[in-house]
């Protein structure tokens, strides 16, 4: 993410989501979340994200592979394209080299202007577990609820907070659904599972009445 923020040439909307991408990327720049879900994530609708994937992807700072993500669901990979950063952030200070008999002056205030920040990431943290818990609490019991340190784990990692509260509907729904309640909750699928597949993306909350027509 660090490399996005410094080397792309991207602003705005357009570096926004570059951003959002790189939050749920791998160290390689391998990401694969919903497009609905980078939709919330950058507070627009899904087909504006769009616009602004294609957008990023003609630039060259960005590959989509089309339905190349893992099983069942097979989501869009994306990949934020590392190298092109590197070559563009290059290009840019050999073009300001000439600038060094200011160097002695610029560089003065430089190491003051990072360290009021420096305490947000325990507040994020503690934003991530409030939010998490409520889904734990509000995921039914069973048998295959289990590895909750690893769900928070996938929790954090994916920025799910931005989703929470369409997370925690359709869990609430489907937990009083025929799907998740008959045979004991047999079909209760393991909330790692849950999380990782984002099997509440495209789903519609709807009544215990039709649940039986609900996809997840």
């Amino acid at each position: 993410m660090s490399q996005c923020w410094s080397q792309s040439k991207h602003s705005a909307t357009d570096l926004l989501m570059l951003l959002a991408i790189a939050d749920f990327s791998d160290d390689k720049g391998k990401a694969y979340p919903a497009i609905g879900t980078l939709a919330a994530k950058c507070r627009m609708g899904r087909r504006n994200a769009q616009y602004v994937i294609k957008k990023l992807e003609d630039s060259g700072e960005l590959s989509v592979l089309v339905k190349k993500g893992p099983p069942p669901k097979f989501p869009n990979l994306y990949r934020i394209n590392l190298k092109a950063l590197q070559v563009q952030h290059l290009a840019q200070v050999q073009a300001s080299a000439q600038v060094q008999s200011s160097v002695a002056t610029g560089a003065s205030g430089c190491a003051f202007e990072v360290q009021p920040v420096a305490h947000k990431p325990s507040v994020t943290i503690k934003n991530h577990q409030k939010t998490f818990s409520e889904f734990w609490d509000a995921y039914p019991n069973g048998k295959r609820k289990g590895s909750k340190a690893q769900c928070l784990t996938v929790w954090q990692k994916q920025n799910f907070d931005s989703v929470a509260e369409q997370i925690i509907a359709h869990v609430t729904a489907m937990a009083s659904s025929d799907d998740w309640s008959k045979d004991s909750g047999k079909y209760i699928p393991a909330p790692l599972v849950y999380l990782r597949q984002q099997r509440w993306d495209g789903a519609e909350v709807v009544a215990q009445a039709t649940a039986d027509e609900m996809y997840f």
